[in-house]
């Protein structure tokens, strides 16, 4: 016997979408199940005589919270104009507490819902599913609500290169620019964060976009049909008028109620269909522009309706094939029938167990994996070092509890990387061969053979590789994937009946603020856990070098993050534990955190001679160390500001940086006089140096940084006071968490231009390294305080100890849905 199950329906407060909400309703309670139907107090009476089962369907009334600028009394988007409908959907907002108390006492098996994309987030933690029912068209679902799509630009990948917005649609996307961001924001949090995407749609119709939004989302979608209702009878008045004339010859215009006609629109409108000579019947709002006039709008129905037109008998047979395939016994019930089993189908258990003070909700599956039984890992990082050696160094923490790791990466990086692997038994090194892609330099494989500019050629070469790495699993079956920007990696791994986890290894402060959906360069998006870090205007030059790729590279992350069964990221609760939360709310997935992966000092290694010696004739603490990181070519006026600006501190300082651009040494470069002025206390390096250890050598106080990521963390645990200077976007933001949120370190100060001085250097690190100076006392002690935090035995290992045994635990005993 089937099981009946109890579900609430919460569409938004549109009768255009109540009504649908209401005849899948009665389909549910056709076969027996009850529905909650949850609708604002007014709406109840004029929607009662669409209840064909009272016993089984209940409505729900809300109470519609006071917002302002809301006009008193409205419930319904019928009762204000399209511009006030942000102040209904705060209202909506509002009515939590009351859903969530019906959830409460009510118990539902499940929820339907559109536009309260806070739903999933609820129905979770009631351990309640959640289905998020569309009633538009999967067309235009699939054109402007998924990952990275923009208004009026096909997204990746879409299905159709026909169904497209025109030049004459302006009219239309200005509208809807208007509330674009908030339903872009509110549509894919909801997709991402539900359990089954439902669309009221049909194979036959509309396959190819259902498709594209499940591949999108990772997510089964179910067709209800269009879920149309029964035809009442016509009025008697329309029913007379009509039959005066021949069959088929009257033209019906209907326009819908949201849409209210410019006076002269309306007026074209009505002159247009009488220029046809035929008959017809006009319904409409009275009195927007992509105007039409009365000759296209009266040539058009004359061609459709002339049966010696071309035009008309291509749309008419067109239409009678499609009507055929549509109106074929039981085509369209068996859609809802479908639906209605399929969720008679979910499971209806869930689990909950703990894991390092955090609930988890997940749907348990025995995957036969004994107690104990180590697992193997692949890792396929973007083929950037700094994204590769954070992987090795997870690698090595696998592979030192016994797990295998199979390391996917390019031939010749393999080579610069094999130092590193502390564990060759456990980890080994799978190469990858770079395909060729035109605009690619012949031999590049990795982000230092090539400039920024040329990035996009690498990551289509990395998306090339999708056969060989497809292959390798095949081969090799192993138990999970970690990713990061090759976001294509959770539907191998999918198909393979392997998990993802994608671990980012950038700040979690860069990925709440520019990585989350609806996110936008530059623009703190909504529920960003901080007010503080923020892009400036002098930040320009960092968002527009980061610009040139951001869309790419949002989609990327984006879509990982989405479709990934698990999200990891190499950081700490103590530095970033508001930001990692906010991520883990934002893609309704429990976060890992593996601390911030340092690798363990080479004591094999120690520091060259050369720099030791030097760096011992200088007072304890007294040292300038400035490193911009390998990414960063500074202009030739820019490289000259920084040696000068250190000069102008009075101190020794040792400058670790690539060539300006333009020059192909750091000596050509420097200012004229300048080596002979800092002789014996100042130097400018243009190669590699051993960074962690320099940074730990008594001599040195002070490091002047880009705060990439890994310099961020080794200043943390470096003595050294902290003098920032970002160039770019996830750089500026690691900055403003240590200068503005922190309180441990200073920022330079920059024109509006994005340019600094070597004044403003200059008196940055003096005002640091002054003991009696207020800034440096401060900065020093907040330092000193969340150093001894971070440095607190055990405390650093016990993330990635944590991390490990997660994992563990998470391939042992559950699958997610």
């Amino acid at each position: 016997m089937v099981q009946k199950y109890h579900a609430f329906m919460f569409p938004w407060f549109a009768f255009g979408r109540m009504i649908p909400y209401l005849h899948l309703a009665n389909k549910l309670a056709e076969k027996g199940h009850r529905v909650t139907f949850l609708l604002p107090k007014k709406a109840q009476k004029q929607l009662e005589h669409h209840n064909l089962f009272p016993d089984n369907i209940v409505f729900h009334p809300l109470t519609i919270p006071p917002v302002d600028d809301l006009p008193a009394g409205a419930e319904t988007a019928s009762d204000i104009p399209i511009s006030l409908g942000k102040f209904l959907s705060a209202a909506m907002d509002l009515t939590r507490d009351q859903v969530e108390a019906a959830v409460r006492a009510l118990r539902p098996d499940l929820i339907l819902f559109d536009f309260a994309y806070w739903v999933p987030e609820m129905s979770k933690e009631y351990k309640v599913k959640s289905i998020l029912y569309s009633v538009i068209a999967a067309t235009t679902m699939a054109h402007n609500y998924v990952p990275s799509s923009e208004l009026g630009v096909p997204p990746p990948g879409y299905p159709s290169s026909k169904v497209a917005y025109r030049v004459h649609d302006g009219h239309a996307l200005s509208s809807l620019s208007i509330f674009y961001k908030r339903l872009y924001h509110r549509m894919t949090t909801g997709l991402m964060s539900c359990d089954i995407i439902s669309m009221r749609t049909c194979e036959e119709v509309e396959g190819k976009f259902c498709d594209y939004i499940a591949r999108q989302y990772q997510r089964k979608v179910l067709l209800t049909g269009p879920m149309l209702p029964e035809p009442e009878p016509l009025e008697d008045r329309w029913s007379s008028w009509l039959t005066g004339f021949r069959q088929g010859s009257v033209v019906f215009c209907a326009r819908g109620s949201q849409f209210t006609l410019e006076m002269d629109q309306f007026q074209e409108l009505c002159l247009g269909m009488e220029l046809t000579g035929l008959p017809f019947f006009i319904a409409c709002q009275r009195e927007e522009t992509g105007w039409f006039s009365k000759e296209s709008l009266s040539a058009v129905i004359i061609s459709v309706m002339d049966e010696d037109s071309e035009l008309g008998n291509l749309v008419r047979r067109n239409h009678s094939k499609l009507k055929e395939v549509l109106v074929s016994p039981g085509l369209l019930t068996g859609y809802t029938d479908k639906f209605v089993e399929a969720l008679q189908d979910l499971p209806k258990k869930t689990v909950f167990f703990f894991l390092n003070n955090f609930s988890i909700l997940l749907v348990l599956t025995i995957m036969g994996r004994e107690m104990g039984q180590k697992f193997h890992a692949f890792m396929f990082p973007w083929f950037a070092f700094g994204h590769m050696t954070p992987y090795v160094h997870l690698a090595n923490k696998l592979a030192e509890k016994g797990h295998r790791v199979t390391f996917l990466l390019p031939k010749k990086a393999k080579k610069q990387l094999e130092h590193l692997n502390l564990f060759p038994d456990s980890i080994v090194f799978h190469p990858i061969t770079i395909p060729h892609v035109d605009g690619l330099p012949a031999g590049a494989e990795t982000p230092s053979d090539i400039p920024v500019t040329l990035w996009r050629f690498l990551s289509t070469a990395m998306d090339l590789t999708r056969d060989q790495v497809e292959a390798a699993v095949r081969a090799l079956r192993p138990d999970i994937i970690l990713f990061d920007l090759a976001y294509w990696i959770t539907e191998v791994a999918k198909e393979h009946g392997i998990k993802s986890m994608l671990y980012n290894v950038i700040s979690a402060t860069s990925i709440a603020h520019d990585l989350v959906p609806g996110g936008e360069l530059g623009v703190p998006p909504p529920g960003y856990p901080s007010s503080t870090l923020l892009f400036r205007r002098h930040d320009a030059h960092a968002l527009l070098s980061f610009a040139v790729y951001y869309k790419r590279f949002y989609y990327r992350v984006t879509t990982g993050l989405t479709n990934c069964d698990f999200i990891s990221i190499r950081t700490c609760e103590e530095i970033e534990g508001k930001f990692c939360d906010y991520i883990g709310r934002q893609y309704q997935k429990k976060v890992l955190l593996t601390g911030p992966m340092l690798p363990e000092p080479d004591k094999s290694k120690p520091l060259e001679d050369k720099w030791n010696n030097w760096l011992s004739g200088f007072e304890p603490g007294s040292v300038v160390y400035c490193a911009l990181g390998s990414q960063i070519t500074l202009e030739k006026d820019q490289f000259q500001e920084l040696c000068l600006g250190l000069e102008l501190t009075g101190l020794p300082f040792f400058v670790a940086v690539t060539p300006p651009k333009g020059a192909k040494t750091i000596q050509e470069a420097l200012p004229e006089g300048f080596e002979e002025r800092v002789k014996g206390r100042g130097v400018v390096w243009g190669e590699w140096v051993q960074q962690p250890l320099i940074l730990a050598h008594p001599s040195v106080g002070c490091f002047v940084s880009h705060c990439g990521f890994g310099s961020m963390w080794e200043s943390l645990m470096s003595d050294c006071q902290i003098v920032l200077l970002p160039y770019l976007a996830d750089q500026v933001l690691n900055t403003r968490l240590l200068t503005d949120e922190l309180e441990v370190s200073v920022e330079v100060p920059r024109e509006k231009t994005g340019w600094f001085s070597k004044e403003n250097l200059s008196v940055a690190v003096t005002s640091v390294m002054d003991k009696d100076s207020e800034i440096g006392n401060l900065v020093r002690r907040n330092h000193s305080k969340l150093k001894e935090v971070v440095v607190s035995p055990g405390l650093l290992t016990g993330y990635t100890d944590n991390f490990v045994v997660t994992l563990e635990n998470l391939l042992k005993e559950t699958k997610l849905p």
